[in-house]
């Protein structure tokens, strides 16, 4: 049987050339007279991935089955060149750089099964074993796993191609170029020092014009969880460089971010990148339809061309941005499962592929979308949740987008203010505090930034009035019940809300007690309005929309109080209120009793409130310390006297 073009290509060895004659193992790299630049850095690597007992093996002839897994698909050419001068016509190779596809282990097993017939010699060369044929990866007598090249290999090239001695601590490790650019680098004349400059600009050039000005992600304190996952992958991906660590054990290479828009998620996938030091690469289902006709083939092609890209120029980050683009296989109709299914399950296939050196990152604000196929492990196994900033985290984002400015100026105050805001919220905000002080004509301030975040608005004072009153309403019954921490109260703010009171989750499990306190604390201001003013006015709607959903679902969905069966799903018990008659007027009747509960606390914490108010429409901000000394130190108001009834007054006469 003769071998496919498209698998196998026959070594044939170059007569009379010095370097193919091996009589002794540490021969078996041999030398040349005028090296090229590939070969100095093919003989670099080989030699740092190859034992001598290996060496030997090749140098004796005998009958051998090798698979050569090289650094990315860049190099696989190179290599089979390599090989075609050191193993001579006695040797098969198949070469597979991932291009095609039939470069999977399922093809080719025919053709190796007669090699092995014929009694040759065979070895494999490839970015990864999945692009060899199984036959040969399971037979195989040596392995050699050639790495991205590290300081010390580009030292040993550099110094084999100058003549020049290198030590290992000049030289850069190789990170994020092909073999085309590292290739690039070794020109005539050059000396070994002007080589490693080039190469070393050409990875900074690679990692600027992919990543661009981010701050260092150890200091990036506003990315909670997320920034611990990606500090101890740093810290991984740094040991499996250095060959202290196999790419199996390092830590959730593999990872789902999600969270609300806003937040700096693709942000972040730079300052990972620049602190792997790794090639960026982002994506999104939309832009594998605009590469292409839209057709299955096509977009089948760009996903798979996504991953040769990473292949190339590892180690590499791959962000598939709002990756729920990718839909759920269970709620397809069959229209579009018949589409959807073989796009899915292609993807599913690429991202359960072992890859070292390449991380991937799916970025989504509607995890409830994903394929829960997607979620398992061996593919993105882990999901991490990005939450809004806390004080540390605003403070953090604000200082990387003033760049140096306000270096020395206190700003814990405008962490306390913004926190929760979105980071996209707070680049907004420096950009009007400098617009501010640049029409004034004088440098920025820090009241520049308050007045950005906390913008003040021309209401009448009534209005503001009431509105300090609605948010202290929320904020009092917060303290009285202990339920959530208060952060603060504000008056306007930069998404045009007349008010906010911003709440700090009480750690623990939800009972039905703390539900319905937090349910009381969300009536709370529009019974602080009926309380100070006898009426409340519309604006409450989102109060009343979070309390109902409080209670209908501690009654449908937690089983917390009343039936046990679940009526429907967190998320959609609105429509099931709307829908269930007894279950409507079951929410109704506990709310009313709530509202009244919320009244009475108002009522009776009546100074605490007046002096927050007061405080609250006087700055348009009441930190939640100062709301907690306020209330601490305010009277409590005396119970009010019923007034006598007919009943009452005749009882007294009697006596």
């Amino acid at each position: 049987m003769s071998i496919s073009f498209y698998l196998l290509r026959r070594i044939h060895m170059a007569e009379n050339d010095d370097d193919t004659d091996f009589p002794e193992a540490e021969d078996f790299l041999g030398s040349h007279p005028t090296p090229s630049a590939a070969q100095c850095l093919i003989d670099a690597a080989i030699s740092a991935a190859l034992p001598k007992d290996d060496r030997r093996r090749f140098a004796s002839g005998e009958l051998l089955f090798a698979v050569a897994l090289a650094p990315s698909a860049s190099w696989v050419k190179p290599l089979v060149r390599r090989a075609q001068r050191l193993l001579g016509n006695s040797w098969t190779t198949i070469w597979r750089d991932g291009s095609s596809k039939l470069h999977a282990a399922e093809v080719g097993n025919d053709e190796v099964a007669d090699l092995v017939a014929k009694a040759r010699s065979v070895i494999g060369i490839a970015p990864s074993e999945k692009n060899l044929p199984a036959a040969l990866v399971t037979m195989a007598d040596i392995r050699i796993q050639i790495a991205p090249p590290d300081a010390a290999v580009i030292a040993a090239a550099v110094s084999r191609y100058t003549n020049e001695k290198v030590a290992p601590e000049m030289a850069v490790a190789a990170v994020g170029l092909d073999f085309e650019h590292l290739r690039a680098a070794f020109r005539p004349d050059s000396s070994a020092q002007q080589i490693i400059d080039r190469i070393r600009a050409a990875q900074t050039a690679q990692t600027s014009s992919s990543i661009g000005r981010v701050p260092d992600i150890s200091s990036a304190v506003e990315y909670g969880a997320v920034r611990i996952w990606a500090m101890g992958l740093v810290e991984d991906f740094a040991a499996y460089r250095k060959n202290e660590l196999e790419w199996h054990d390092v830590v959730d290479p593999s990872v789902i971010i999600h969270g609300n828009p806003g937040l700096g998620k693709t942000f972040l996938m730079q300052m990972l990148a620049q602190a792997l030091g790794a090639q960026l690469i982002i994506t999104s289902v939309a832009e594998m339809f605009q590469k292409g006709s839209g057709y299955l083939d096509a977009v089948i092609k760009n996903l798979s061309a996504v991953y040769d890209q990473a292949e190339a120029s590892k180690p590499a980050v791959v962000v598939f941005d709002e990756i729920d683009g990718f839909p759920s296989r269970a709620t397809m109709d069959a229209r579009s499962a018949s589409y959807w299914t073989n796009v899915v399950t292609h993807f599913m296939l690429l991202v359960s592929t072992v890859r070292p050196s390449i991380v991937q990152v799916g970025i989504t604000n509607h995890i409830d979308k994903l394929d829960p196929a997607l979620l398992r492990p061996g593919r993105f196994g882990r999901t991490i949740e990005l939450l809004p900033p806390d004080a540390a985290g605003v403070v953090s984002i604000i200082r990387n987008q003033l760049r140096g400015e306000l270096a020395g100026a206190d700003l814990s105050e405008i962490g306390d203010m913004a926190t929760h805001r979105t980071a996209a919220e707070l680049m907004q905000a420096v950009q009007v505090a400098r617009r501010a002080a640049r029409l004034e004509q004088r440098p920025l301030a820090v009241v520049d930034l308050r007045n950005a975040i906390i913008p003040p608005h021309p209401m009448p004072p009534d209005v503001i009035r009431r509105i300090a009153v609605h948010e202290c309403g929320h904020v009092a019954v917060a303290i009285e019940l202990k339920t959530d921490e208060v952060v603060h109260a504000a008056i306007g703010g930069l998404a045009g809300a007349h008010g906010q009171t911003i709440f700090r989750p009480t750690p623990g499990m939800e009972t039905a007690r703390s539900i319905e306190a937090r349910a009381t604390t969300m009536l709370a201001g529009r019974a602080a309005e009926i309380v100070v003013f006898g009426s409340s006015v519309a604006g409450s709607s989102s109060d009343l929309r979070e309390a109902t959903a409080l209670i209908g679902e501690m009654i449908a969905c937690e089983g917390l109080s009343g039936p046990l069966i679940s009526l429907g799903e967190r998320g959609d018990i609105h429509d099931v209120i709307r829908l269930d008659r007894l279950l409507r007027a079951d929410v109704e009747a506990r709310l009313q009793r709530l509202n009244a509960k919320a009244i009475e606390i108002v009522r009776r914490r009546r100074p605490a409130l007046d002096a927050m108010a007061e405080v609250l429409a006087t700055h348009r901000y009441l930190a939640g310390a100062e709301a907690r000394r306020l209330f601490a130190s305010a009277p409590v108001a005396p119970e009010p006297v019923p007034e006598p009834t007919l009943e009452s007054a005749d009882a007294e006469n009697l006596g």
